[in-house]
């Protein structure tokens, strides 16, 4: 038995030390995204899992043979990319920041079905990409119905500086007010009153420093504890387990994105389940 145990345990580790790799995993497995036949629906408003259409698998792999893309792991085959915002099976309010775009940019037709299934997923995809989309619409979705009644904050998305903190929190406060929703952006470096204004105020989205985040949170002005999706962007894991206030079963339960431009990902430990990889050009992963 014990050998057992230590061979589950090499699977999940052997990853460690490739370069260029995408992980995903999930605690709970979740039916996915149907092509618009069937499929779970949505208690929030934001998201309707019948109205999601996706593409066709020959349309799909073309897809992907064309923007370079690979979805790897364990029911990979079952997700497919989305046929265009109409597809996307977001509501009108979710979509409004995307006027005046065509479609959805590779990385995010590919994970948005993951997301909104929900999974936990870890993409790779170069800068300018859309990726703060490709994980914030989801999220949003999944939250928007409870956090118009005034829930607190409920959607976390960490970045490693104060620069990509504003230019994140930028597009987010675009999707969130277009939802009737606020955000805050927190960082240190700055006086602390116009950060905890917002936050009472009734913001629904953090985009934070772990730094500034743990001084507000240490101080009772961020309850972490009614966040309800956490995202890790160009952030290591172990910064964002550096916050005692999302407990270990909180953390096990979140549903979490984890998005960079960078070659190597490493989600454990927080992200528990095994993991895939492969080389990245746009990539997404998923596995039970």
């Amino acid at each position: 038995k014990k050998d057992k145990k230590k061979d589950k345990k090499k699977k999940r580790t052997r990853d460690d030390d490739a370069d260029d790799l995408v992980h995903a995993a999930t605690k709970k497995a979740s039916p996915p995204v149907s092509d618009g036949s069937s499929g779970p629906k949505s208690s929030d408003s934001g998201f309707s899992a019948a109205a999601a259409v996706l593409m066709p698998p020959a349309a799909h792999n073309a897809f992907c043979a064309e923007h370079n893309i690979e979805v790897s792991g364990r029911g990979a085959d079952a997700f497919r990319a989305v046929e265009g915002f109409e597809g996307s099976g977001f509501t009108a309010d979710i979509l409004a920041t995307t006027r005046g775009f065509t479609r959805p940019t590779p990385i995010q037709a590919v994970c948005w079905p993951i997301v909104s299934a929900p999974r936990d997923v870890v993409g790779v995809a170069e800068t300018g990409s859309g990726k703060t989309l490709a994980f914030f619409l989801p999220a949003l979705a999944a939250n928007v119905g409870s956090s118009r009644t005034g829930a607190g904050l409920r959607i976390l998305i960490l970045e490693p500086t104060r620069e990509l903190a504003m230019q994140t929190e930028s597009v987010c406060a675009k999707a969130s007010a277009a939802c009737g929703l606020s955000s805050v952006c927190l960082f240190g470096g700055v006086p602390k009153p116009p950060q905890i204004k917002a936050i009472r105020d009734g913001a629904t989205v953090a985009v934070a420093t772990p730094g500034r985040l743990l001084d507000l949170a240490n101080e009772g002005i961020a309850d972490l504890g009614s966040i309800q999706t956490l995202v890790l962007d160009e952030v290591r894991l172990r910064r964002a387990l550096r916050l005692p206030h999302l407990s270990a079963g909180t953390r096990a339960s979140l549903p979490c994105c984890a998005f960079t431009s960078g070659a190597r990902v490493r989600p454990r430990p927080l992200l528990t389940a095994p993991q895939a990889s492969v080389p990245v050009a746009t990539r997404a992963g998923i596995d039970d």
